[in-house]
């Protein structure tokens, strides 16, 4: 049987400097931005993760897998983002999902991606950004 650990012993103190317990489901946005950094391995440090749409469970899945070690690239439309996403949430780098030359450049480098987008958009560029064995997360549905 699958133990799964207490949300205290899960949380990354450091990204917010408290550990979140709950029970009503009010910080239910906590565990959909961070369980898909732990159920698909990409909570190790030094993995190369990305994360699309910044607002929302966005920002939070930045600054939870920053607080885990995560090399974390924000995958936006918008380039209006990148000084929030870098500055303000700690991203190693920005991408704007709708520049070419951008996603052709990283083609391959992602372990994995976390898209948190709600609205309609293509997946495919970001499966492209994936390595080999790769993996996406769809939270934003």
């Amino acid at each position: 049987m699958l133990k799964l650990p207490k949300p205290e012993e899960e949380h990354p103190k450091k990204a917010f400097g408290w550990a979140a317990k709950d029970s009503s489901g009010v910080l239910s946005r906590f565990h959909f931005s961070r369980r898909p950094l732990r159920n698909f391995g990409l909570h190790k440090p030094n993995t190369l993760g990305g994360v699309v749409g910044l607002r929302g469970l966005g920002h939070l899945a930045v600054k939870f897998a920053k607080a885990m070690g995560v090399k974390v690239t924000v995958i936006s439309t918008s380039l209006n983002k990148e000084k929030e996403a870098i500055e303000h949430h700690g991203a190693d780098s920005f991408l704007v999902s709708s520049d070419e030359d951008h996603m052709q450049a990283a083609m391959g480098t992602m372990d994995g991606v976390i898209d948190t987008v709600s609205a309609k958009h293509s997946v495919l560029p970001l499966t492209d950004s994936l390595k080999s064995r790769g993996k996406l997360a769809m939270v934003g549905m």
